[in-house]
């Protein structure tokens, strides 16, 4: 898995997606993070954003906060609904972004903008993987 954007904030914030959970449970391990975590939370849900702070014995900075956007291809219903689901995921990155940084009122153009180039890179991502 490849990590995006890390020049939204220069913090020790990385966030990225995986396709499939065989690609989730790879990465999982790569993080050296050892507790169970599924895929997606249910059988109907479109996709999970999941967030690690005990990441271990990884190339990630000591105290490094990672989000993987979990996500299966959606197939047969148009890019539209992989957008929004993917813009839905973006603002929960930009949640936690937020949280992390302590900023309680960030300005609505910072959060438009952070939103829309988080959503921009994990489209990018989305439309790059699908392809393999």
């Amino acid at each position: 898995m490849r990590y995006l954007n890390q020049n939204l904030v220069k913090s020790h914030i990385h966030y990225g997606l995986c396709l499939t959970e065989p690609e989730f449970k790879q990465e999982l391990k790569n993080l050296g993070v050892y507790r169970r975590v599924g895929f997606l939370p249910h059988k109907d849900a479109r996709a999970a954003t999941h967030f690690f702070d005990d990441t271990h014995g990884c190339n990630m900075e000591p105290g490094a906060k990672v989000m993987i956007v979990c996500m299966p291809r959606i197939v047969g219903e148009g890019g539209i609904l992989a957008a929004s689901v993917l813009v839905h995921e973006a603002v929960h990155i930009f949640q936690a972004v937020r949280s992390f940084l302590g900023e309680t009122m960030p300005s609505s153009e910072f959060e438009a903008y952070s939103i829309q180039h988080i959503a921009q890179e994990l489209m990018q991502s989305y439309a790059r993987e699908a392809k393999k």
